[in-house]
């Protein structure tokens, strides 16, 4: 039996609140649509309920080293000149990363599976 999205979204309403985010948009539209900024603060937020896991810890030290922190706000304005045009400029070179991988997604069991792996070339793309 299918679970209705009428009664998943009344479930998540119910013990998480109404949602602070758009949940008509697609997700890949509002990512695509916010600016550095945006995006790192929400990961920041994101990261306070749902830490990451200890093998991104080599990812999570790079991060922090600009203020992106589990647990913690992240504030662009204590950014100098410099890693701010870096966060500014992050979304649209690491979007073009995942694109260019896509041609090697393949579909396996009705899912999708990457061939190769895809951390050093998106978190190159990042940083």
């Amino acid at each position: 039996m299918e679970f209705p999205e009428a009664c998943f979204q009344e479930y998540l309403w119910y013990h998480f609140g109404t949602p602070a985010w758009d949940t008509k948009d697609p997700v890949r539209d509002q990512v695509d649509s916010m600016d550095g900024a945006t995006y790192f603060r929400l990961l920041a937020e994101l990261m306070k309920t749902n830490p990451p896991a200890a093998a991104d810890a080599p990812m999570v030290a790079t991060m922090a080293r600009i203020g992106i922190v589990p647990g913690q706000d992240f504030d662009p304005a204590k950014l100098n000149q410099e890693q701010s045009a870096a966060v500014q400029a992050a979304p649209r070179s690491a979007q073009g990363a995942i694109m260019g991988l896509l041609s090697e997604v393949a579909l396996t069991n009705g899912g999708s599976v990457f061939t190769r792996s895809t951390v050093p070339t998106i978190a190159c793309a990042l940083w």
